[in-house]
């Protein structure tokens, strides 16, 4: 889908792993184990031009980080000293930070698959009519219970499902480099999914999900916080267009023991 008209303008090709560097000792490395509560600092293998806005400002790269990544926890970002760089060079950030809010280690080596960058601001926001059009010609599923405002903002629920770790299994699932090729469904099927109410802890994550929904070819989803405020969506942020089935949300609370209210996104045209 890489070759359709616009993708290179709002989603970059692959980001790699160069080399780590561990913020809390200073090393250097190919390979590193994240733990739960640390941070690192990642040097990317690539660099991109910043496509320019067609009024003429040079739109700030966001991150989303590889959906079997932020669902163990670690969330991606680029740093505010990234910026200086990013206007002087008018290019992607050479160096990501990750950090860790969930349970079981990540292993990280020299070539993984991290994440990619992605530009919002370039992808032409769809209006409430144009949501309703789709859906009604069945271009485009939200689910039931998903309200569209004028704005063409969505808000999605959170549903009575938890995925969570069996203490049992993280160290099996620890010992693995989960970033080394597709292994999102084994993970998935590793870990319990239970039906209980959703409820966001401060500074840990929640797996949740949506119902099961659609998206044509050339239109891309972008999640942003909660409608109250108290918990957001961690990287990846970034729903493929064409995507479909269930998402698996990654919710990280801002406060304790909170229900999270609806989840907030964006659809846009890539073209």
């Amino acid at each position: 889908m890489r070759h359709r008209k616009g993708w290179s303008r709002v989603i970059s090709p692959d980001l790699r792993i160069s080399r780590i560097r561990s913020l809390a000792t200073g090393r250097v490395a190919r390979r590193h184990t994240l733990k739960p509560g640390q941070l690192v600092e990642l040097e990317l293998n690539r660099q991109f031009d910043i496509p320019v806005h067609s009024s003429g400002y040079l739109p700030i790269p966001q991150i989303s980080a590889r959906s079997i990544a932020a669902r163990l926890g670690v969330q991606a970002g680029v740093g505010q000293h990234s910026l200086a760089e990013i206007y002087g060079s008018g290019k992607t950030p050479k160096r990501i930070l990750l950090t860790h809010f969930g349970t079981v280690p990540l292993r990280l080596s020299q070539g993984n698959r991290i994440g990619r960058f992605y530009f919002q601001q370039l992808a032409t926001p769809l209006k409430q009519s144009e949501i309703k059009g789709m859906m009604k010609r069945g271009e485009l599923r939200l689910g039931k219970d998903c309200k569209i405002h004028p704005s063409g903002i969505v808000e999605i629920k959170t549903h009575k499902v938890v995925y969570e770790v069996p203490d049992e299994l993280v160290g099996k699932i620890a010992r693995k480099n989960w970033l080394s090729g597709s292994g999102r469904d084994k993970l998935m099927g590793m870990l319990r999914k239970v039906e209980k109410p959703v409820k966001t802890s401060a500074r840990h994550i929640v797996l949740t999900e949506t119902l099961p929904v659609k998206l044509p070819e050339n239109v891309a989803m972008f999640f942003q916080g909660t409608t109250d405020g108290t918990s957001f969506h961690i990287s990846s942020h970034l729903i493929d267009p064409g995507f479909k089935g269930p998402i698996v949300m990654e919710l990280q609370g801002l406060v304790q023991g909170k229900k999270p209210d609806n989840v907030l996104a964006l659809l846009g045209k890539i073209e």
